[in-house]
């Protein structure tokens, strides 16, 4: 069965495919690039309404058969699960039925309710319902906000709400779209959790969300290319002579960094390279794992991290050529642990250190 950080990592491939080809609305991915959509009720000066438009333009919001969005009236938990699904970008055709007394096989909601309960996103009640039809809380909407795009790492110690106890079941729900911005509450210190969602205020919860996501994502990724910057950089080390006495070669084909040594000594001039570089640390790595090894926690004091990782490599040098005039450790497996913002993520690749002998 998916999860919900599968129902994530679905929309950030939408997110992603709207990037590559430029389809951009209203900082948030585009999936048709179809005319603005109107509605009669809805004008520029309707709260919400850049959000109501940029999600209809997708397709992710639609109004009523009269002409108009209804932007006040409340949300209902059916609508809500039919906005969050297209958002998301889930299949709502090929489901599994999610088990609800109440929610039929031709209900216009039933595929995305559906959707949302295989990805575990949404869950009923303990009678065995649903309830489509009833309106939904902020304190609800909250939960349903973070369980779908997977915000729960997203959070602060900060609680400016003084109606969200920490005892309360939906604090760890408000805190983290608090901490993300989707949310500022109704005022600076009442977040009002048992006051209902219009249609118009969840629209714009949505957009926000898929802003934040957006960003995170670029955060990721632009961190992915820093790190790997550094440890595919390929370096000649010289004496004070100009002689090369020790090299780092990345192979992107086999994703192998190769360092080595001419000279035992030579060794320290790789000190600063690679794996073992201070900028690493700065990017957000926060971890080195060397083979089968426990990661080295690299943000605490480096220099006993590098002196903990090098003898790790040494333990698996291979010495039986060593009248052959090398040592070396081949194709160690390396992982670098890193954090930005609360997504965490981690590079792989191969190492190979090889130490030339006089």
């Amino acid at each position: 069965m998916k999860n919900r950080t599968t129902a994530r990592k679905t929309y950030m491939a939408v997110l992603s495919a709207a990037v590559a080809s430029g389809a951009i609305v209203a900082a948030v991915p585009a999936q048709n690039a179809e005319a603005a959509v109107s509605f009669k009720d809805v004008s520029s000066k309707t709260p919400h309404a850049s959000a109501i438009h940029a999600l209809a333009e997708r397709g992710v919001v639609t109004g009523f058969a009269d002409g108009s969005f209804r932007p006040m009236t409340q949300l209902k938990r059916s609508e809500a699960a039919q906005m969050l699904a297209k958002s998301l970008g889930l299949d709502t055709k090929k489901v599994k039925n999610p088990g609800f007394t109440d929610v039929k096989s031709g209900a216009w909601y039933y595929g995305a309710v559906a959707a949302l309960s295989e990805a575990g996103v949404i869950d009923g009640y303990k009678d065995g319902s649903f309830r489509p039809d009833q309106q939904l809380t902020r304190s609800e909407i909250s939960k349903f906000l973070v369980t779908a795009y997977d915000l729960t790492g997203s959070y602060s110690d900060e609680n400016p709400f003084t109606d969200v106890k920490a005892d309360k079941w939906y604090a760890k729900y408000v805190l983290p779209l608090y901490a993300t911005g989707i949310t500022t509450g109704k005022s600076s210190t009442v977040f009002a959790p048992d006051r209902g969602v219009g249609r118009g205020e969840f629209a714009t919860f949505i957009v926000r969300a898929e802003q934040y996501l957006a960003k995170a994502d670029t955060a990721v990724e632009q961190m992915r290319k820093d790190i790997r910057a550094i440890v595919e950089m390929n370096e000649d080390y010289k004496d004070k002579d100009g002689k090369v006495v020790a090299t780092a070669k990345f192979d992107k084909p086999s994703n192998l960094l190769t360092l080595t040594a001419n000279t035992p000594d030579a060794v320290d001039m790789l000190q600063g390279t690679g794996i073992f570089s201070e900028k690493l640390p700065k990017l957000g790595v926060t971890a080195i794992k060397i083979g089968s090894n426990e990661p080295v926690d690299v943000t605490k004091d480096h220099k006993a991290a590098k002196a903990m990782i090098s003898q790790q490599l040494k333990d698996l040098m291979d010495t039986s050529n060593v009248s052959g005039g090398e040592m070396a450790a081949k194709n160690v497996p390396v992982r670098l642990f890193a954090q930005t913002g609360d997504a965490k993520i981690w590079e792989d690749f191969n190492l190979t250190l090889v130490v030339k002998l006089p």
